[in-house]
């Protein structure tokens, strides 16, 4: 065995910077740090787990580097990584002496390695949540921090600066009863920890969300830690690892006694920090850490389902919808005095009466409850809400509208800045009045196999929806049914075909451009050129099917352009000849038009012919 390894035992629950620590004690150095540069590696750089100075030491005493891995500590920052498990600075403790004084003097007793030096340090005894020695069931003692950097990590030479104060160590220690938490932290770095949700979570998060919970059932969300015993610190982290232990749904169910206590006062904040103190506090503003994503997830959950939250809130992260108003947020967006809200809604039985003396900010109403009552009182409905009571298309309800069957009313303004946009709201007694006549003109019976719903009508017929609506109306409408099931205006059922011969427009008697060139004749682009310049008058009609305008010209204003101009191509038939000939026998007569301007088309004037 190695010459090292038999002076000391290296123990499984033991850091590796005791034992170097231990060794280098047992080799008549003062302090490790002077050892291990004898052995041209760095102590520190072995306490905080750097890789070279690890496997020096294993090297040094023969093992491999995994043979020390249950003594690790892993060092980056504010981090520490041991066991498997992560903390941060606040939870291990390293510059002080931190020891059970039973198991220093029952380290002694084996007879394991050079007496003197047989008591080690315990990796568990450097965390702080660990604070009862689990063999002797006594609190753990801990000295003032060193002065001395150079033993920070130097458990020996520690323990041998304390050896004056020990024996008042063993009178002095007292039993104290082993908290949840602690027994929690044990079973992870041991790795025997049972089922839990708090598993999920890293074990730093865990450990400052029992603490904080803890605190906050013991001593209210706006506790002080610094005026808290070492007993009752425990005492908080036991109460607080009870009532987690029961599952997320007992931090939620915290959280919403929390809000109901702060809803319950008559004044002052209720704010995030208000409400939830501490808790809060670390986690919207001491820390940005993500692994506390999933608990700031649940209080964002609980706001949401708990306070008057909305739009333009910031609550771990912005508020997009509202699930709650409280009387203020309500008669702000729906324009209604809050003191008239919080009586109208006391009377109706949203609230218990008691809450009419609380300030509007703190009479709370689910969203979706507060906004339906409010549109009731209000005898007014949002545009989605009348859609839903006709069972009308976002299309039908304009028609309607359009038509003059619906009146648009004034309703909030939504949007920002310049864009802001008056959302209409539709009278309930109107939209009852429509349905009503809707029954009264069409029968609830089977429709045919070919008959259609509105949208489908409007299209085969190509027809508009307020064509279709006056021959409802108007009971002009045969082929027509509602069918069961549906409501309103989505139970409609019609025969498109007898749509499409009830709505076709009359003939305008007019002629299409295409009419036109066959009329003249000429080239399409000819014939555009000359309505364009003004020299054939167009018109506007609307096509008796499509039912959209068209350009057409009147038969008597084309027979007028025929009878005061004649194409080049019209003059060269008259005179039996071709266009070519025909232009030179016209040549000293000027067109009626410039040809480019007209595409290229040659029209005489029949006076300028005659003369």
């Amino acid at each position: 065995m190695n010459r090292l390894r038999g002076l000391l035992t290296f123990h499984t629950d033991e850091s590796i910077a005791s034992y170097c620590s231990r060794i280098a004690g047992a080799l008549g150095h003062r302090h490790a740090q002077y050892f291990c540069s004898k052995q041209h590696f760095n102590f520190h750089g072995l306490a905080v787990g750097r890789p070279g100075d690890v496997s020096a030491f294993a090297q040094l005493l023969g093992m491999e580097d995994v043979e020390l891995s249950s003594g690790l500590i892993v060092t980056k920052g504010h981090w520490h990584r041991l066991r498997g498990e992560t903390l941060n600075r606040t939870l291990v403790i390293r510059s002080a002496l931190r020891i059970c004084p039973h198991c220093i003097l029952d380290d002694e007793t084996h007879p394991f390695g050079r007496a003197g030096f047989r008591a080690f340090g315990r990796l568990l005894w450097l965390v702080e949540p660990v604070r009862v020695c689990e063999k002797h069931g006594t609190k753990l003692v801990t000295t003032p921090p060193t002065s001395l950097p150079i033993w920070t990590h130097d458990f020996w030479a520690k323990l041998s600066a304390s050896r004056a104060e020990f024996r008042r160590f063993v009178l002095q220690s007292k039993s104290m009863r082993r908290d949840d938490l602690d027994s929690y932290v044990t079973a992870r770095l041991s790795g025997t920890f049972a089922p839990s949700w708090l598993n999920d979570l890293p074990l730093y998060v865990a450990v400052h969300l029992v603490e904080t919970v803890g605190a906050t059932v013991r001593h209210g969300a706006r506790f002080l830690v610094s005026r808290m015993t070492e007993d009752e610190r425990s005492a908080c982290a036991h109460d607080g690892f009870q009532l987690l232990a029961d599952g997320k749904q007992a931090l939620a169910s915290l959280l919403e006694r929390l809000i109901r206590d702060s809803s319950a006062r008559k004044t002052g904040d209720i704010g995030g920090r208000a409400i939830f103190g501490r808790l809060y506090e670390m986690l919207a503003h001491e820390n940005d850490d993500a692994a506390y994503d999933l608990i700031r997830g649940m209080m964002r959950e609980v706001g949401l389902s708990n306070l008057a939250l909305g739009p333009g809130d910031h609550f771990f992260g912005p508020i997009e919808s509202r699930r709650v108003h409280s009387v203020h947020s309500a008669a702000k967006e729906f324009d209604i005095h809050p003191i008239r809200l919080k009586k109208m809604i006391v009377k109706a039985g949203l609230v218990e009466a008691e809450m009419a003396n609380l300030p509007s900010d703190r009479i709370l109403v689910d969203a979706e409850t507060m906004a339906a009552f409010v549109e009731r009182s209000k005898a007014l409905v949002s545009a989605s809400d009348t859609r839903e009571r006709l069972g009308a298309s976002r299309t039908e309800l304009l028609a309607l509208v359009t038509a003059g069957y619906l009146r648009k009313n004034g309703g909030r303004m939504e949007g920002n800045g310049d864009d802001l946009t008056l959302m209409p709201k539709y009278a309930i007694q109107e939209i009852d009045n429509i349905l009503a006549r809707l029954v009264e003109a069409v029968p609830s019976t089977a429709p045919k196999a070919n008959w259609v719903d509105l949208s489908t009508a409007r299209k085969r017929a190509e027809c508009s929806l307020e064509e279709i609506f006056a021959l409802i109306f108007a009971g002009s409408a045969e082929g027509v049914a509602r069918t069961p099931g549906f409501v309103g205006f989505s139970a409609v059922r019609l025969d498109a075909a007898e749509l499409k011969k009830k709505t076709v427009l009359t003939e305008h008697g007019c002629l299409s451009i295409q009419q036109v060139e066959h009329a003249l004749p000429a080239r399409s682009a000819v014939v555009k050129a000359l309505i364009k310049n003004g020299h054939l008058i167009a018109t506007q009609r609307r096509n008796p099917i499509k039912r959209h305008l068209q350009t057409v010209i009147e038969p008597s204003e084309l027979e007028k352009f025929k009878a005061k101009f004649a194409s080049l191509h019209e003059i060269a038939r008259a005179r039996g000849t071709n266009p070519a000939k025909a232009l030179k026998l016209l040549a000293g007569i000027p067109p009626a038009f410039d040809p480019v301007e007209i595409g290229g088309g040659r029209y005489y004037k029949r006076s300028d012919l005659v003369s």
